[in-house]
């Protein structure tokens, strides 16, 4: 046989394999590898088009996101750019020049973006143990006007940053927790009210950063349907399951229909859409809070209230075919894991002490 027809057979042989490789990837992929955000990534992941990456909670961490975007082929930098915002984004907001700034704007300006994948934050974005708001929202900012597809599940810490931005004085020095009460637990917000105090960054380009490329990007909850295998993946904050679904869908006297998956993406797409229009009207922090006090006049728990804090595993039923529905239910949240629930949630991140870590991701296939 001569080496051309050897080759031939070699090629279709890679061809195949590949084909085969592709065929058996799971649905529902969870990636975790050790990583530290005070270096460059040491690879960087590409995927074909249609696929979706969700990472866990964010605590606040601006580096755990541009990490996150840069090793997964959404944002392009320089190596010695990555090494730049590091040190910037370690400096304490009273130390912190309009010379850092300008060179983190250089930074975002600069990178190139990929726009193939829709990539989702499972929350704790914002208001959290990180060192500044700010960054994180230029980033937004970013992938928003390159029209990245991507989704910002609502948290609690979300909910925080919300309440701040819906006050009628819109003050990011406003601590949820009351003056001086765990403050290193929402400080990501406290410092860029810091930041404005200071004058080193405009008020009014914050709120129109909320506003314009912010918060249309907020979900509750998220999912993807895939209609080959019949099943839903729902991507949440804390863990949940379609009974807490259902009562939030009648609290938002919206409908709620799960006899097959057409139904229920239905009933998602009409809880999505309620909780948008509060989102978008500034109102969601006063529903949130009428939601809650009608459930502790009557003593019941509240399903708006669960989908950002719940952590009580025992109320949950999440079996894989729920009340022998004809189709599956997967659950991306973090806290805890079971064969069809996948945990990205932990401390990778959260705060100075927590620089090296499991970076976990998921990664759902078309």
């Amino acid at each position: 046989m001569n080496r051309m027809a050897l080759f031939i057979i070699f090629i279709i042989h890679c061809f195949f394999s590949q084909s085969f490789a592709e065929q058996e990837k799971p649905y529902n992929e969870l990636y975790v590898k050790q990583a530290n955000l005070k270096q460059y990534p040491r690879e960087i992941n590409s995927y074909p088009p249609g696929v979706e990456i969700t990472i866990g909670d964010l605590h606040g961490n601006a580096l755990k996101l541009l990490y996150f975007l840069i090793r997964n082929d959404v944002i392009k930098i320089d190596k010695e750019d990555y090494k730049l915002f590091v040190t910037i984004y370690q400096k304490n907001p009273n130390e912190l020049t309009t010379k850092d700034l300008s060179f983190f704007q250089i930074i975002v300006n600069s990178a190139e973006i990929n726009t193939q994948h829709k990539i989702r934050f499972l929350g704790d974005d914002l208001c959290d143990r990180g060192m500044n708001d700010y960054y994180t929202l230029v980033i937004y900012k970013k992938l928003d006007q390159a029209n990245v597809p991507f989704e910002v599940i609502l948290s609690n810490h979300g909910n925080f940053f919300l309440t701040a931005y819906e006050r009628p004085e819109q003050s990011f020095n406003y601590n949820p927790y009351g003056e001086g009460e765990n403050e290193s637990t929402v400080q990501s917000m406290l410092n860029m009210g810091r930041l404005i105090d200071r004058g080193l960054i405009d008020k009014q380009d914050i709120l129109e950063m909320i506003q314009y490329h912010y918060l249309k990007h907020i979900v509750l909850p998220g999912y993807t349907h895939n209609k080959d295998k019949n099943e839903l993946t729902i991507y949440t904050h804390a863990p949940i399951d379609l009974g807490i679904i259902s009562a939030l869908a009648n609290d938002l006297q919206v409908p709620f229909k799960d006899s097959n998956l057409y139904e229920l993406t239905k009933s998602l797409d009409a809880i999505n859409s309620k909780i948008k229009q509060w989102i978008l009207s500034n109102t969601f922090t006063r529903h949130y809070k009428e939601l809650n006090e009608a459930h502790n006049q009557t003593n019941t728990p509240s399903p708006i209230k669960q989908i950002l804090w719940n952590r009580d595993y025992s109320i949950l039923n999440r079996h894989a075919n729920p009340n022998n529905k004809p189709y599956g239910i997967n659950y991306v949240h973090g806290h805890d894991s079971m064969p069809n629930v996948f945990d990205l949630d932990n401390l990778f991140g959260k705060g100075e002490d927590f620089y090296q870590g499991p970076y976990a991701v998921h990664i759902t296939h078309s």
